[in-house]
């Protein structure tokens, strides 16, 4: 067995032959062995549908349900390879499918457009038709969404807990449990009381 040093990132080639310590002569080398080394996988993901168009940070909430992934590589991927795209939801990770590949950068939109609700995606270089999640050979860091295609209908059920009338009447605070998910529904409900 050999054990080399540490190798740089990006595409390796291996020969092996037999030498002769004593008089250097080598016999005939072995085929190529190709392979990759891959530190990193970086990945960016895109909304661009509706009228707010832009990179999806972790734990964005988008209105797009087949948002973008795309990113770059050290090197062209083996012809044993691929690069695949998962998609974890309630803690069931499945395999959405693979990327298309020009030259070194890649990008995979979904054909089925995901479900309204919180979706954890990763990005995965692996062994070519692979749906195991655990044998990929380098996987990119998950980022969590959550899809959302009707944020104008309000998905999330809130309890008024307090409510405290200003001395004068003249305004009225609304604590809620659980906590309202945004700002402008808190809006909503304020002008909702004052008949707005």
């Amino acid at each position: 067995m050999f054990k080399p040093g540490k190798a740089v990132e990006g595409a390796h080639q291996l020969t092996a032959v037999v030498e002769n310590l004593a008089t250097g002569l080598q016999g005939s080398p072995s085929s190529v062995y190709n392979f990759n080394i891959y530190t990193a996988l970086p990945v960016t993901i895109m909304d661009d549908v509706g009228s707010s168009q832009t990179a999806l940070v972790n734990n964005a909430i988008t209105d797009d349900a087949t948002p973008t992934l795309s990113g770059s590589l050290i090197t062209g991927l083996l012809s044993s390879e691929e690069l695949a795209i998962y998609d974890t939801v309630n803690g069931v990770t499945s395999k959405l499918g693979t990327a298309i590949i020009n030259g070194l950068t890649w990008s995979y939109t979904p054909e089925v457009a995901l479900a309204d609700g919180s979706h954890v995606l990763m990005a995965a270089i692996q062994a070519r038709g692979s749906s195991d999640v655990a044998k990929t050979h380098i996987a990119s860091s998950s980022t969590t969404i959550v899809v959302d295609t009707n944020p104008g209908v309000p998905s999330q059920a809130v309890n008024i807990s307090t409510l405290e009338m200003g001395a004068k009447a003249r305004y009225i605070m609304l604590r809620f449990s659980p906590k309202a998910r945004s700002e402008s529904l808190i809006a909503r409900i304020y002008l909702r009381l004052w008949g707005l």
